[in-house]
This record gives C-alpha cells, sequence and structure tokens, in this order.
C-alpha cells in the first residue's frame, strides 16, 4: 500500500500469485408452488442446502494473543501490515494448532414463504414473501410486498418493497422484455451507504405447446 500526504491509502498492489481453489463443495436449492384458486397461488423454497470442504493445507486456525487497540495508518503501516494485509500481526492474531482446524462447513441456507393474488384477468397481482437467512450469529428474517404488472405476455413489470432488514430504505424493479429480463431485488438508499442487487438474465422455452387436455 502507499499513502498520501494526509495519510490515507491512495494505492496498492495485489500478488495474483496465491489466488487458487481453497476447496470444493455441493449445495442445492429445492422449490414448490401450489396453485390453491383460480387467482391464489403459494410458494416455498429452501436455498443453499449442502457444505463446503476446505483443503487442510489452505486453512489455518487464528487465536487472539493480545488486547491491545491500534490505529493502522501511515506511520505504523510496516509493523501491522508489512507486505500481507491479513498477515496474523494485523488483527493481533497468532497461529493456532492445525489439529483444531474446521475443514468442513455447512452453507447457510435461506428459507422462502410466499404468496400471490391475481386481479383483471392475472394482468396485475399482489403478494408477499417472507425470507429467514440461517446466517451466524443469529437468524435475518426479512418480508417483502410486491406488485406484477401484465399487459401483455412478451411485458412484464414489477415493483417490491422490503421494510425489515432495509428500515423502509429498500425498493426493486424488473422488467421483462420478451425472453429478455432486467432488474434488481434489493436497492438500498439508506444514509451510510447505498447498493444494488441486480440481475440481468434470458429465457429460452423447450418443447412444444401443451396440448389442451381434450385432445389427448
Amino acid at each position: 500500500m502507499t499513502f498520501d500526504n494526509d495519510g490515507m491509502i491512495d494505492d496498492f498492489d495485489l500478488d495474483a500469485g496465491d489466488l487458487g481453489i481453497a476447496g470444493s463443495g455441493f449445495g442445492i436449492d429445492l422449490g414448490a408452488s401450489y396453485k390453491v384458486w383460480d387467482n391464489l397461488t403459494v410458494s416455498a423454497s429452501i436455498l443453499d442446502l449442502g457444505f463446503l470442504k476446505w483443503k487442510e493445507s489452505e486453512t489455518t486456525v487464528a487465536t487472539v494473543s493480545g488486547e491491545a487497540h491500534e490505529t493502522i495508518d501511515a506511520s505504523n503501516y510496516d509493523r501491522y501490515i508489512g507486505g500481507d494485509f491479513l498477515s496474523f500481526e494485523r488483527f493481533d492474531f497468532e497461529e493456532g494448532s492445525p489439529e483444531k482446524v474446521k475443514t468442513k462447513t455447512r452453507l447457510y441456507s435461506t428459507l422462502l414463504l410466499a404468496g400471490e393474488y391475481g386481479l383483471l384477468n392475472n394482468k396485475l397481482s399482489v403478494g408477499a414473501m417472507y425470507t429467514a437467512r440461517f446466517a451466524e450469529p443469529k437468524t435475518l428474517n426479512e418480508l417483502t410486498f410486491l406488485a406484477t404488472f401484465r399487459p401483455k405476455n412478451w411485458l412484464n413489470a414489477a415493483i417490491s418493497y422490503s421494510p425489515i432488514q432495509a428500515s423502509g430504505k429498500s425498493i426493486g424493479l424488473a422488467v421483462k422484455l420478451g425472453p429478455l429480463f432486467v432488474g434488481t431485488d434489493y436497492m438500498f438508499f439508506g444514509g451510510n451507504s447505498k447498493s444494488v442487487n441486480g440481475f440481468l438474465g434470458i429465457s429460452f422455452p423447450l418443447g412444444g405447446k401443451a396440448k389442451p387436455f381434450s385432445e389427448l
């Protein structure tokens, strides 16, 4: 790292020689939907069921070796970071016993429960979705309200609003034009940060049009 005259970081170099695959794993998503009435559909899914297994040679146990509180700046950069931004000294760590390494960890799964009600011959729909992310140290809960407008089969638009984790400062927008869809399910406009979770995709239907039951 290099610092400017005010002691702020103005540049850094990244050594890509140590980059590589530190392990492998497996994950699966499961979901189902059920049409209760012509206008009401409910659904449920669970995401990221699985695990990660880390290579023992790429895993290190670190333990705290002291209680000092230091502010890292240009004057003590070499002592606490030196050539390695993630050095043990930076966090006041010391290397622990390799026998205590936990090489297999589970994925943090997400549970989704949703319902959607159609209006105006299903050209307009409203719904809600509950999300539970099983993270550490505690589960994160969110409730999202949404509305979808479908004037044509090739044109859809949607808007969503999530009030809990985002303190009422998050919305989502999406548009489908033929096989192309673009949007975001999370745009946060808080006082200290702004973030967007966006997506872009294209879909291709496979197979012919389903025949009416009377023709089977």
